[in-house]
């Protein structure tokens, strides 16, 4: 790690507290940094300045920008007459969300559905009606969670009353169950 320039103190901890953010929701703290200080700024930043005033090493700015490049959250351009590479954040953040949501937890969130469902097909415990209903309780979560996912990568805006008149229809269902067992 190189030595950080000095920036303001407000900047500090805002890369900082995205850095936090994003490596929360399991990406590199990083990561995080990185963009935001693109973000923040507005303006392409050659890779030495991204290392100048966040303290990184030339290879860690190298892999960031390159891996954050490939969730299309940072663009790399060229600048003028400039031969170095220049990087910007991207700035619509919905845009942005739905992009990383559908590379990353779509695969997860179909593989858990995939999963349950098989796990309800070869349950060896018919005569066991509490974790038979268990099981399909989870079972309609999972589907349930891809189809809200699913709504919310299809629309630019997400829209929470379908979001909530499918959580009341899945209630409403539980409820059915819960009747006829």
């Amino acid at each position: 790690m190189t030595s950080a320039k000095k920036i303001a103190p407000w900047e500090k901890i805002a890369t900082d507290a995205i850095g936090d953010a994003i490596e929360f929701w399991g990406f590199k703290r990083n990561h995080g940094r990185v963009w935001s200080l693109l973000y923040l700024h507005n303006r392409p930043f050659a890779a030495t300045e991204i290392q100048e005033n966040l303290g990184l090493s030339k290879g860690a700015v190298s892999m960031i920008v390159r891996e954050l490049e490939t969730w299309k959250v940072v663009h790399r351009l060229r600048v003028d007459d400039n031969p170095a590479w220049h990087f910007v954040a991207e700035t619509d953040l919905m845009q942005m969300i739905i992009h990383v949501v559908n590379q990353r937890e779509t695969g997860v969130v179909s593989r858990i559905c995939e999963q349950l469902k098989q796990a309800k097909e070869n349950c060896d415990f018919p005569e066991d009606t509490d974790t038979v209903q268990r099981l399909q309780h989870l079972n309609r979560l999972s589907f349930l969670f891809r189809e809200i996912l699913n709504m919310f990568l299809k629309s630019e805006n997400f829209d929470m009353f379908s979001f909530l008149e499918k959580v009341e229809e899945f209630k409403h269902s539980l409820e059915e169950q819960a009747k006829r067992d």
